[in-house]
Parts: C-alpha cells; structure tokens; sequence
C-alpha cells in the first residue's frame, strides 16, 4: 500500500460512527445485560418508525440533526438488543430452559457435530443440541450446544462435523476457575454460546446420521492434504508439525515446547491460518493475474474476482473454521476496498466486513483473534506508510527488508496493548522474527501448495519436498536461537482493563495527531501514556505491601503460598517447576509480582520443624495421614489455619481437640468423599471449613 493510500478524512467514514455505537451497545449488553429483549425490540420498531418518515422528507437543519442524533442512538440500542437476542441460553427453547431439566439427571440427546477438538486423551465435540428425552419419555424439539466429551479411540476420531449423534449423559454446568488468575474455561466458551458440558464412556453414543456438512467435507478434505505433508515430509518431525499448522491450520502435531517457542519470539500468528496467510494468497494471486492485458484496468473487477475465490478455496481446504471464515471475510471487504482504489475504501470495507461479522455474532467483540485481527490490519493500513517513509533506501533488497519491518512495527503498535493484557508477555525479538520467519511462512506456503498440486508425480514432489523441508528446518532452527537470547522475552506483565483503555487512548491521540499535527493531541497523547504508567507503579507499590496465606485448589497434591511483599515463601507437594503449576498457580503468583521463590518447604522437609508454620504471628497448621500423636493436649493449640491434605482418618471433633483455629481448609489433594463428610461435620459443630475443589482458592489478606 501506498502511504497516499493510508490518509483519510473522517467524513469520508460515514459508517464508523454508527458501527462504534453499536459496539458499544454489545458492551453493555454483556456487562449489563437486562434479560427482557422483547421489550428492547418493541422499542427499536416503535423509534425507528419516526425514523424512517423522517428519511422520507425535507427536514430542517435542527430536525436532521436530532435525526441524526437518533440513529446513532438506535444502533446503540440495536446492538444490545442484537446482543441479549444471540444468547442462547435465555432463549426459550434451550434445553435448560425445560422445566425437566435438571444437571444431575442423564437423558437421551440428539445433536449435530459443530467442531472437532482432539486433545491427548479425550476428543472434545462442539455438538447443537436439536432434541433431548427422559427416560421413558418422547423426545422433545430443543436448542443450545453442548461441550461433548469423548475417549479418543478410532471410532470416536472418525468423527466430522455435520453428522448426527446420539447420547445418554448427564448435562453440568462449565466450572468456573478455581485459582484467582485462572483461565476462565466457562467465560470463553459463554462467549461460544456454551454453557454445559458432558463426559461420555465409548460405549453411551451413536452415530444416526453419517452424512457430513460443508465444514465436514472440508474437514476430510483437509486430513486428504494432510496425508500428502505426511508422506513427504518426516513423521513426527518439528517441520511436520509446522507444515501442517501453517499451511492446514492443523495445530494438534505442535508440541508444547514448539508452540511455546514461537509464542515467546513474537512469531505465534504464522501457526494460525489468518489474515496473514490470506494476504499471501491475494498476494500471489495478483501477481499471477497480473500479467500483461490483465493488467490493465479494465480487468480489475474480474481479477478481484480471481482473487476472492483463491482466498475462499484456500479457507474451504483449511476446514473452514470460525477464525478462518472470520479472516477470509474480513480480507474479501477488504480487497474490494483496495479494488476500488479509493483512499477511504480500505477504511470503509473494515468497518463494513467487522459490522457483517458482529451482526451474525455480537460475541465475536471478545474474541481475542477478531480483536488482535482488526487491529493489526488497522495499524498496518495506517501506520505502516507513515512509518516507511521515515528511511528511504535505495537498496532494493534493503528497501524489502525495511518494508516487512514496518509491517511488523505497525502491527505490534496497534496490539502490543492487547498482548499485555491477555498474555502478560512482551517479545523483544519480534522485529526479528517477523523478518525472518513472515519471509520464510510466504515460501512454505506456496511449496506447500505446489507439493499439493504435483503430489501425483513422485519425482518432482520429492523435489518440492525437500525445498520445503528445508525452509521448515531454517525456520524453527531460527525460532529456538532466538528464544535463547537473553532478555528476549518480557513475562509476568499484568494490566488492568484501565491501563489497556489508557494505551488504546493514548493511540488514538497520537494517530490524530499525525494527521492533524497539532501539539495537543500530541500531549494528549503522552499523557495517557504517563497516566497508564503511573497506575501500573501504583499497583506494583501496591503488591510491595503486600501479606497474604493462599491455599490453591491442586488436584491431588498441596500448594500453599505465604506472601511477604515482593517475597514467596511457599510449601508444596509438587517441585516448583512442574508442569501443571503453569496453569493453576504460576498466573497468580505473575500478577503478584512473586514469580521466584524465595523458600521451598517440599514434603521430605515438611516436618523438620513441626507441623505448624509461623508468619507475621499468623500460624499455619498441616495435617495429614501421617497425624498420629501420642496423647491430647490440655488445652489446643491456637493457630489462624488449619490445612488437611492427604485425607487423614480423622474427624473434625477430633482435631479441634489438638488446635483451635480461625479457618479450616480442606485442599485438593483430599478423597471428595472425605472432604464432604468433613463439610457436614463442620456444619454441625459450627466451625468455618472451606473446601478448595468447590470454594475455590483460599486467600487470607493481612
């Protein structure tokens, strides 16, 4: 793109205003959702009425304005009506609406396969529920969808979407996370329309219906390319898992160590089919119909024709999921825009294909791919040719490499924010990677293509292999150097919802600001900027003060936590570095600022100095199997916690004869059986017990 092309005026966004109010009615219908859309559908018909004879007739200036002023209004309104009406679970027909419905209950189900999620010992199926049945009972016609849950066996992994089951299971509710500043499962698949899970033996299913939708063709399709890449490239191998990722978007033969590298060195968006993929087959398809009387104006239209079709069979061979459907109809608006060769029509075709995409699904609002999408592409069509024309080089192999950089540059500018606040991690080596590795994906993916087209003839597929192969080999080789560089990588950035509007802002003002070139947008700008930094230093201040004991919910081990300001002191069944800490426990401990462990009490230590821990007069008592002491004391000792793991034969009367304690805690390395007879037992005596597996993470603040 030009940077003529990137100048706009906002009169020539007619558009922009009204989709920015009805972003906003999104919003507020998901934070502040009132459940009776019916009455804000009555409403939008009855104020767009006066509307529409308003369009129909020469008003006064004063009267177009209030007009105008009611439009925007009304796409407000619209949006939260739009939003309150796609949510499946307030819908009548949904299945937990049915007065039988209860989570405890099994029933007959009736469902299509939406999606397919393999996973290591499970298959995870997006299924939309059509009917369902009590035992004994005709079925009923109902809505909603339900996360299905499957052994991975051949049977199961046969599955595609498109096709008809039959199941008896028990339907629950998704759990809300048990750890503070734990991955809220439930939250984002709400933002799917999920609410309700369901664990199935291999025997409790049954296909009815084995004929496949769109997505199910594309699905088989897609394992039939897959075959190819397994043919010709090493089984099990890291270029395999790359191939299939980047050119498929197949990502379940990346490793954790594999994805985590690219994550770490900025270079994560090339194993995700996106806008990015789709612009190299835009790209390469303009040049290919870019050729002699192609060329010309004339053939514009039917060349943009060509191209929409390239991305669409490229996003059908790629199984057609959400993200790329997303992506592909975001980059047709956008093609059409940059067809009409127009300054604002790039502009104008975002606005349209983002307006298109939230009408069908308000959700995709908070759908960290749409987000991240939008705003690379925006800071790209603006930022980049302003950013190009700060070093002109003659070179033309410099002047390439300084172009990709500014791609590069402008997309992190636009989500560097949104990275901070979802994944709380900054790569410094993303310029470099972004060289490298977006020049090497181009290449992949067009060998890949080709390995494709010429599969049938050995010889030159082993060729085309091999070149692929190479490239593949280069560009991990390249990805892992670049993790060992020291200070690659910033972690444990945390910030609040503030913060990130305070950066969005300052953005804004410092785009302004670039158009208009005057000082106080500039200001502005930086001073949202300082704003946001002086938070941040305010709650790091904060976490200095900091005095807290923290009981994590752990399946079957113990992690206890004692913060001390900037310190951790911590006492665990499990080493500090085991993997499952990096889900359940390490976020906390990265928003606290306590990442590293001062002190680590492991169980072979647990007992050197007793059984009771001391910190700031706040005691600590474990107990656990192995409690077995010689005689009752005269009186029990007093402590603030109690904290049973490893299910001692004990009951709560009994240790209440040993210690007298504010707070007892049952944590998760406990029998469930137990944990709930101590619960009842609780009750009744009449002290404060709190069980991790259902209350969730024990914090005392002091």
């Amino acid at each position: 793109m030009t940077p003529e092309n990137a100048a706009f005026s906002w009169r020539e966004l007619p558009l922009l205003r009204l989709l920015l109010f009805f972003l906003t009615g999104i919003f507020l219908a998901w934070y502040f959702p009132w459940r009776h859309r019916e009455v804000v559908g009555l409403i939008l018909v009855a104020t767009a009425l006066p509307g529409c004879l308003g369009l129909t007739r020469t008003l006064s200036w004063r009267l177009n304005r209030w007009l105008g002023s009611g439009i925007l209004v009304w796409m407000l309104a619209f949006g939260y009506w739009r939003t309150l009406d796609f949510r499946q679970l307030d819908q009548p027909t949904h299945f937990s609406r049915w007065a039988g419905f209860h989570t405890d209950s099994t029933y007959c189900w009736q469902g299509y396969v939406l999606d397919v999620h393999p996973t290591r010992e499970r298959l995870r199926l997006d299924v939309r529920i059509d009917a369902l049945a009590a035992p004994g009972q005709p079925a009923l016609a109902r809505t909603g969808k339900l996360l299905l849950y499957l052994p991975a066996d051949s049977l199961s992994s046969s599955l595609l979407p498109g096709q008809q089951l039959q199941f008896f299971a028990a339907a629950r509710h998704l759990p809300r996370p048990l750890n503070p500043a734990g991955f809220d499962f439930a939250t984002w698949q709400a933002r799917h329309n999920v609410f309700h899970q369901a664990f199935l033996p291999a025997t409790d299913w049954q296909l009815t219906n084995p004929h496949l939708s769109l997505r199910g063709q594309a699905f088989q399709w897609r394992e039939y390319l897959l075959r190819i890449l397994r043919t010709y490239l090493p089984e099990g191998s890291n270029e395999l898992a790359v191939a299939a990722a980047l050119i498929l978007g197949k990502k379940d033969e990346l490793s954790a160590d594999l994805r985590n590298a690219y994550a770490e060195t900025g270079a994560v968006h090339v194993l995700a089919v996106s806008g990015l993929h789709l612009g190299f087959i835009a790209a390469g398809l303009s040049l290919l119909f870019g050729w002699g009387p192609l060329k010309k104006r004339t053939w514009r239209w039917p060349r943009l024709l060509f191209i929409l079709l390239g991305i669409w069979a490229f996003a059908l061979l790629t199984g057609l999921s959400p993200s790329v459907l997303r992506a592909a109809t975001m980059f047709s608006f956008l093609q059409v825009g940059l067809a009409s060769g127009r300054k604002s029509s790039v502009y104008n075709s975002l606005i349209v294909s983002a307006f298109l995409l939230l009408l069908l699904n308000p959700y995709l609002l908070f759908d960290i791919g749409f987000e991240l999408s939008y705003l690379a592409l925006l800071g790209i069509v603006f930022f980049q040719p302003r950013l190009y024309r700060w070093w002109y080089i003659s070179n033309r192999i410099g002047d390439r490499c300084w172009s990709l950089a500014t791609v590069a540059l402008a997309a992190q500018l636009t989500t560097f924010p949104l990275g901070l606040y979802y994944f709380h991690q900054f790569p410094l080596t993303f310029l470099l990677s972004g060289l490298v590795v977006v020049t090497a994906a181009s290449g992949i993916l067009f060998l890949g293509i080709l390995l494709f087209i010429v599969s049938s003839w050995t010889a030159v597929a082993t060729g085309v292999a091999f070149l692929l192969e190479l490239i593949l080999g280069f560009n991990n080789a390249f990805i892992f150097l670049l993790r060992k560089l020291p200070g690659g990588l910033l972690e444990g950035i945390w910030i609040s919802a503030g913060v990130l509007a305070l950066l969005y802002l300052s953005l804004l003002l410092l785009s302004r600001y670039l158009q208009q070139k005057k000082a106080r947008l500039l200001l502005g700008s930086l001073g949202a900027l300082a704003l946001a930094l002086v938070i941040n230093l305010w709650t790091q201040a904060q976490h200095a003060q900091q005095r807290q004991w923290l009981v994590y919910h752990q399946y079957k081990a113990t992690v206890v936590d004692a913060l001390d300001g900037r310190q951790r002191f911590s006492i665990s069944s499990l080493n500090e570095d085991d993997p499952s800490l990096g889900w359940s426990v390490q976020p906390y401990r990265q928003k606290r600022g306590v990442a590293k462990s001062d002190s680590m009490v492991v169980p072979q230590h647990w007992f050197a100095a007793g059984r009771v821990y001391g910190f700031h007069h706040q005691a600590l008592a474990v107990v656990d199997e192995t409690f077995a002491p010689a005689a009752i004391p005269v009186a029990p000792m007093p402590v603030e916690l109690v904290l049973i793991r490893n299910s001692p034969r004990l009951s709560l009367n009994e240790l209440t004869q040993y210690f007298q304690a504010e707070h007892w805690i049952i944590d998760g390395s406990n029998f469930p059986s137990r944990a709930k007879k101590w619960l009842e037992e609780a009750q009744y005596i009449g002290i404060r017990a709190h069980w991790t597996a259902e209350d969730g993470a024990f914090v005392l603040n002091f």
